[in-house]
């Protein structure tokens, strides 16, 4: 009997000497939480089943992954990760030339973090230096996660008693933290920023209170990629064309979701229920409009040159100069689920709304 996806990447980062802290979920399934980057790494609703995140193929093989984890420049391992907002300040060097100057901080990503677990909770920690490359400037940070496993959302709900035994879920709850600890700027703002990379070949669904403005921050999200409905925008992720998409927070539900295919007549679920705050400040902008603040969502479709992914992307507020915070907490969930076609489509549509479909 052939390995399976989860056995085969447990086994590859073990001999990588970076393995992997396993959780089992309330109902079966697992994640997989990477000390490297702090990050939830892998999800399955079937222990034995399909990954549901887009987790670096790379990290599979043992020697590649042992390259991965040694490399100086950064390497998108997948997952559940967590980085600072305004990419503008934290990542592009140069506005002008963003794709030029566009470096992700090490000490950042995969940083620094010490690891902890007990209890049933898997906790991360790090202080953090990021750079502010529009004003010249850094803050120092510190960010800490903790992730549990949670149960079915639907369990109480009797419309879903008949067919809930028919798929597979699993589930976690993410708690993240950030801290301004200094900065010689008392300008600085900066926020958590969670993004969840993807397989290709599925769509993303984002229910929204109305018709809702989706801004182009690069590439080009043409009609074969880009729905809007009366309630909701619908995103074609195939992991061909590059592009990045951003909502607004005032006209966001709080809740997005990713459906695919897995082959043999089953599909495949994730969902992440997030906060919205509209009084909030969201300070991450479109690279061509920098005072444009105020979205909360973003998603990413890749072109293959970093792999077949696209990106879920939520902001929280953010804390430091006028907002008069010096600390921000955001708890997060997601419901992941496997099985026909025709059960995970009815709980897209209970969880996600009918305009989402």
């Amino acid at each position: 009997m052939a390995e399976s996806e989860r056995a085969i990447l447990i086994e590859a980062l073990r001999g990588a000497e970076h393995p992997a802290v396993e959780l089992r979920g309330v109902e079966g399934g697992a994640l997989l939480f990477l000390p490297f980057g702090a990050r939830v790494l892998s999800l399955f609703a079937e222990e034995e089943g399909r990954n549901l995140y887009w987790t670096n193929p790379q990290l599979a093989l043992k020697a590649q992954a042992a390259r991965v984890f040694a490399s100086p420049d950064w390497v998108h391992t997948g997952g559940d990760r967590t980085w600072i907002s305004p990419e503008v300040d934290t990542c592009v060097g140069d506005i002008t030339n963003p794709w030029g100057s566009y470096k992700v901080p090490y000490n950042l990503d995969p940083g620094h973090y010490l690891v902890e677990r007990g209890g049933g909770v898997v906790k991360a920690s790090a202080s953090v230096r990021a750079p502010l490359h529009r004003r010249k400037t850094f803050c120092d940070v510190e960010i800490e996660k903790a992730v549990r496993m949670i149960p079915n959302p639907l369990r109480r709900e009797s419309q879903a008693r008949d067919w809930l035994g028919e798929v597979h879920y699993v589930g976690y709850e993410q708690t993240t933290s950030l801290r301004l600890l200094s900065t010689p700027d008392p300008a600085v703002q900066v926020g958590i920023w969670n993004i969840i990379a993807l397989p290709a070949g599925g769509e993303m669904l984002v229910p929204a209170l109305g018709r809702i403005t989706v801004r182009t921050y690069f590439g080009s999200a043409g009609p074969e990629h880009l729905t809007v409905g009366e309630r909701s925008v619908h995103l074609r992720i195939d992991g061909q064309v590059q592009y990045k998409v951003g909502l607004r927070a005032a006209s966001l539900t709080g809740r997005a979701g990713y459906l695919r295919s897995l082959g043999a007549n089953s599909w495949g679920l994730v969902v992440r229920n997030f906060a919205v705050n509209p009084s909030g400040e969201y300070i991450d902008v479109p690279w061509d409009g920098p005072e444009e603040l105020g979205y909360a969502f973003e998603a990413y479709n890749d072109d293959g040159k970093l792999g077949a992914f696209g990106e879920l992307e939520y902001h929280v507020p953010a804390i430091g100069g006028d907002t008069g915070l010096t600390s921000s907490v955001d708890q997060s969930q997601v419901w992941a689920f496997s099985g026909p076609e025709e059960w995970i489509r009815t709980i897209a549509e209970l969880l996600l709304g009918a305009g989402a479909l």
